[in-house]
C-alpha cells in the first residue's frame, strides 16, 4: 500500500512537459528595469544617509535611462 502512494505523489508531483513552450514577448531584456531599480534603491539610500553627490549620481544614471 505504501508503495502505491508513493508512486501515485510521485506521478502527480512530476511537472507535466506535454504543454507547448511559452511565447516570450517582444520586450524579454529586464536588464534596463533592474539597473533602474537599482539606481533608485540607491540614490535613496545616499540621500538618506546624507551623501548628496553619490545621491545625486545615481539619481542621474537612473534619468538616463527614463529617457
Amino acid at each position: 500500500m505504501r508503495a502505491i502512494v508513493l508512486l501515485l505523489i510521485g506521478t502527480l508531483a512530476t511537472p507535466s512537459y506535454g504543454q507547448g513552450p511559452a511565447e516570450l514577448g517582444p520586450n524579454t531584456n529586464e536588464h534596463p528595469f533592474q539597473c533602474g531599480a537599482a539606481f533608485a534603491i540607491m540614490a535613496k539610500v545616499y540621500q538618506e544617509a546624507g551623501d548628496a553627490n553619490k545621491a545625486g549620481d545615481y539619481q542621474t544614471k537612473f534619468d538616463k535611462l527614463v529617457d
